[in-house]
């Protein structure tokens, strides 16, 4: 069964979530992202259609070992797959197109260097891509006041897709 969530505050959160599927929903025109899991553990999100959401497409904060495949995001005002502060994702073969910010990462320095990192493979980045794909991030270290203190850093996309991927979610 498909779900719309069109035009809401808030797509669809779950919050210290483990093993679920969420799967085959269309979420657009949403104030905040279209599906985000906070301190979730090994959840799948596949077969999603996410467009024109304003607070970004997905996004996994403090959680571990998901997995993001098989989703359409496009035209988010943010950004379209944000992974902070978690370790284990694997996100692949998504089409990832014309969001402000197609993708984007944060972690301390204990969850980049000692834990697993988020691995990236096969997405479709709205253009055929010969080389790795670059996804910018940042290791945060703290804050001073207002002003977070970190890196810059980049995770790859080593093998992007060169077509979109036929993603059915009805």
């Amino acid at each position: 069964m498909s779900s719309y969530l069109i035009n809401n505050y808030c797509g669809l959160t779950l919050f210290s979530a483990s093993n679920n599927i969420v799967s085959k929903n269309v979420i657009r025109y949403t104030h905040e992202s279209g599906i985000s899991i906070v301190y979730g553990t090994s959840n799948n999100i596949l077969n999603n259609t996410l467009l024109d959401n304003s607070g970004g497409g997905i996004s996994l904060d403090f959680s571990k070992n998901n997995r993001v495949y098989r989703n359409h995001v496009e035209n988010n005002s943010f950004i379209g797959i944000w992974v902070g502060y978690s370790f284990g994702t694997k996100i692949y073969e998504n089409n990832i197109i014309n969001n402000k910010i197609n993708a984007w990462w944060a972690n301390t320095p204990l969850e980049f260097f000692l834990l697993w990192r988020n691995r990236w493979y096969n997405n479709y980045w709205g253009a055929p891509c010969t080389l790795p794909k670059l996804i910018f991030g940042m290791i945060y270290l703290g804050a001073i006041g207002n002003f977070p203190l970190g890196y810059p850093r980049v995770q790859y996309d080593l093998k992007p897709a060169q077509i979109p991927y036929d993603i059915s979610n009805l």
